[in-house]
């Protein structure tokens, strides 16, 4: 899988980069993924998709051996794992339940697409402050997880999440998602 990936970058310090970072990862997203999945193939489709997901945005890794590196790939392989649990649990869903009430099913679209768009404003937030926030409310990780993937004390983690909600907020007012009062 490697080779494949590799193809796929362009200059030779880039691929020395990607590699060292999908020796030093690979295993620990994998593991990862399994931990959602509980099933070994949908874990490897789950590190892919993630890999895939790096190479587009490769140039916003710092280095393979960075702390931010590792918390970034497991928000990016646990948001993979549950997109492909959602997936298979959607197609679950439909199989067995038939659609009864449409406002039901308007709910749920509108649901989705409010979740989708905050999740969209939080990956536009810097990334200390988005990654903090994604494995808080997304993941929901508590703050003492989220330290010790971040390898940051607790107390930086409370105010990375108090900052984040901030500009959060302010980011739904401006778009006029939520109300000032």
């Amino acid at each position: 899988m490697l080779g494949l990936y590799l193809a796929m970058i362009d200059t030779p310090e880039e691929k020395n980069k990607f590699e060292d970072l999908y020796n030093k990862y690979r295993d620990m997203m994998y593991n990862y993924a399994y931990k959602i999945l509980k099933d070994s193939f949908l874990a490897e489709d789950a590190v892919h998709n993630s890999f895939m997901s790096v190479i587009k945005r490769f140039e916003k890794i710092p280095s393979a051996n960075c702390e931010e590196t590792q918390a970034y790939l497991l928000v990016i392989v646990r948001n993979a794992s549950i997109a492909i649990l959602n997936r298979n649990n959607k197609i679950v869903d439909m199989d067995i339940e038939k659609v009864e009430d449409d406002s039901d099913l308007e709910l749920e679209i509108e649901t989705e697409y409010c979740r989708q768009r905050i999740w969209d404003i939080i990956m536009t937030l810097d990334k200390i402050y988005s990654d903090t926030l994604a494995l808080k409310l997304f993941y929901r990780l508590d703050n003492a997880e989220i330290a010790n993937i971040m390898k940051v004390d607790i107390d930086v983690v409370n105010m990375r999440i108090y900052r984040a909600r901030k500009k959060l907020k302010e980011k739904l007012i401006e778009e006029q998602w939520y109300d000032k009062q």
